[in-house]
């Protein structure tokens, strides 16, 4: 594989590209390199520039293989100091919530912000690594449900539509947003419920 210097340069490449290609195309120029990419991506995930920890993170994601082993990268990630490199990093979390309770303290600090879209993002990833704080986590759920924001309340439905594996109180209340009042919401909800039938 390439050195550290000229790996991450590649990466920065695809990076700041603005083209819907660009992490399929990236994942593809690293799956010959496997784990040493893997490896590789952690490394990026310590670098100054928010688009190579962002496109670090978007091909974590996308990546075929295991990425377990830089679990621990990815979760000091969702205390990055830029909100869509924490973003991304609760999405590849995500992968891993058999593997993710040192994701929890971190997590539930996202709960005491002020933005919505964190909120619900933790609270549905919380409860899928702890199922033993359903209500708790439900409640914050329930909030989403009632958002003045309909782009929260797509985002709360989508969250309680997977999360009905982990609690069976998720699907009434995605159920009870058949009645919101944006046709949108409805619409996200609708499909959410026949996916899951």
């Amino acid at each position: 594989m390439q050195d550290h210097g000229q790996f991450i340069d590649n990466l920065r490449t695809f990076a700041h590209r603005t083209d819907i290609e660009r992490v399929e195309e990236a994942v593809q120029s690293l799956r010959p390199f496997g784990d040493e990419a893997v490896l590789g991506l952690a490394d990026a995930l310590e670098d100054d520039d928010d688009y190579v920890r962002v496109m670090a993170l978007e091909i974590l994601y996308e990546w075929e293989g295991d990425t377990s082993a830089v679990l621990n990268s990815v979760i000091r990630s969702l205390d990055d100091a830029d909100r869509i490199v924490r973003i991304c990093a609760a999405s590849v979390v995500s992968q891993h919530v058999e593997k993710a309770e040192d994701a929890l303290p971190v997590l539930l600090r996202w709960l005491d912000g002020d933005g919505e879209h964190s909120r619900l993002t933790a609270a549905a990833l919380i409860l899928r690594i702890d199922p033993s704080k359903d209500s708790e986590m439900l409640k914050i759920m329930a909030e989403g449900t009632k958002s003045e924001d309909s782009a929260i309340r797509c985002l709360t439905a989508w969250l309680l539509s997977g999360l009905k594996n982990e609690s069976s109180e998720a699907g009434p209340l995605l159920q009870q947003m058949l009645t919101d009042p944006d046709e949108l919401v409805r619409q996200v909800v609708n499909e959410e419920l026949q996916h899951h039938s």
